[in-house]
């Protein structure tokens, strides 16, 4: 038997039995939780594995020696046909419930990239509500993106290795008028090809009276010259590297690639000028999309009552995890133009949109699932040979403003 027919009964295993382990653990001092997951893209075809978390029996979430692991094997055999990632987190001391300092390691090789590094990590809790809260972390890591057949723009990654020094901030609390929240990432490189890059995004959620709702958000991106381009930004979404977050967006195939290529699909993030979404990919088929180093933006949401949404607010046990939003949205940004050498290029466009978002939140109220948008921006500033305004449609994965 080779070990190709070892790793596939390996994942047939724990896709049949996926508590087996964790009942063999019941009388140690590890307790070691395992569940079966399927999933699927062009290149791997149907991915049959298992997700492994684990921590010191009975300390909880927030428990010593955590483990955070995955494995699986790709039926359709391609060049590396088996994927994992793992993560290791050890506390370091702990004041109260929420309030955490740890070191961790992490490595995976999944999907074409792979990435490995040390990070420490902080949390500051308000009181007793996790949902108001500071958390830091600070790391170092080294990254590569070995197979350009995962994705469907070769062209936004470089194809070398990178050594980077991170630091990520993360606050959430809520003021007067609603939820505020701020997010800052800042990446170094050292070296001969050092670059330097950092993204900023404030959120300020507002209730009106009626039920009405606003939601602003700030952006800002700024990078060095020798930054790759998996970093850098189109005005319509995130940067690549952001695709690796989710599994509906790291590979081809698992979204409909025509879809993606025909601007049908947009993924919020970065600028988020959405109604160009279809600008952007066709100027990246045609060879001529600009990647901005430097962005500003701003983008507002105008919440507006729904019936539907109102009777799954009144229902216990929907209220918690399922909304379904109805809003008025513009979004405006001004970006360094690239291709022109100086100046700058600015955009604008508004719309309207309806989202689903299903959220169970974790053990500490982050935000734990999905969101599907169908939006449509029929307004645009710069629309190209098209009228400004005019009826267009779009499929969006995942929330700019988070629930």
């Amino acid at each position: 038997m080779d070990y190709r027919h070892a790793t596939y009964l390996i994942a047939i295993f724990y896709l049949l039995f996926p508590g087996t382990l964790a009942a063999q653990q019941d009388d140690s001092s590890y307790d070691l939780f395992l569940r079966p997951d399927l999933w699927y893209n062009r290149v791997d075809g149907v991915r049959i594995g298992s997700i492994a978390e684990g921590r010191v029996a009975g300390s909880g979430h927030e428990g010593r020696h955590r483990i955070d692991a995955a494995f699986w094997v790709g039926t359709r055999w391609p060049d590396l046909p088996v994927s994992y990632r793992f993560r290791y987190t050890e506390p370091l001391s702990r004041s109260a419930e929420g309030n955490e300092f740890a070191a961790g390691a992490f490595s995976r090789i999944l999907e074409g990239f792979q990435s490995h590094g040390l990070l420490l990590s902080r949390r500051w809790q308000m009181g007793e509500d996790y949902l108001s809260y500071w958390e830091g972390v600070i790391g170092f890591r080294f990254q590569y993106r070995f197979d350009l057949n995962y994705t469907l723009f070769p062209e936004l990654w470089s194809d070398e290795w990178h050594k980077i020094l991170f630091t990520r901030l993360e606050h959430r609390h809520f003021n007067r008028a609603g939820r505020f929240s701020i997010d800052k990432d800042l990446r170094f490189s050292p070296g001969e090809t050092s670059f330097l890059n950092g993204e900023l995004s404030i959120t300020q959620q507002a209730v009106l009276p009626a039920g009405f709702g606003i939601l602003i958000r700030l952006f800002g991106t700024y990078s060095t010259g020798n930054t790759p381009p998996e970093y850098l930004h189109l005005l319509s979404n995130g940067n690549e590297i952001g695709t690796l977050e989710s599994r509906l967006t790291r590979s081809r195939g698992t979204l409909p690639s025509r879809w993606v290529e025909d601007g049908w699909i947009h993924r919020a993030g970065g600028s988020n000028l959405r109604g160009y979404t279809s600008f952007d990919l066709e100027g990246l088929q045609m060879d001529t999309a600009v990647l901005h180093r430097k962005a500003a933006a701003v983008n507002i949401e105008l919440e507006i009552p729904n019936p539907l949404q109102h009777q799954l607010n009144q229902n216990p046990y929907t209220r918690d995890f399922l909304t379904l939003r109805t809003y008025l949205f513009g979004d405006m940004a001004a970006a360094d133009d690239n291709s022109a050498g100086e100046g700058s290029l600015n955009r604008a466009n508004a719309g309207v949109g309806i989202q689903l978002a299903v959220n169970i939140a974790d053990y500490l109220g982050k935000p734990r699932g999905f969101s599907l948008r169908y939006e449509a921006p029929f307004w645009l500033s710069d629309p190209g040979e098209d009228p400004s305004w005019k009826w267009r449609h779009l499929l969006g994965i995942g929330a700019i403003f988070p629930l």
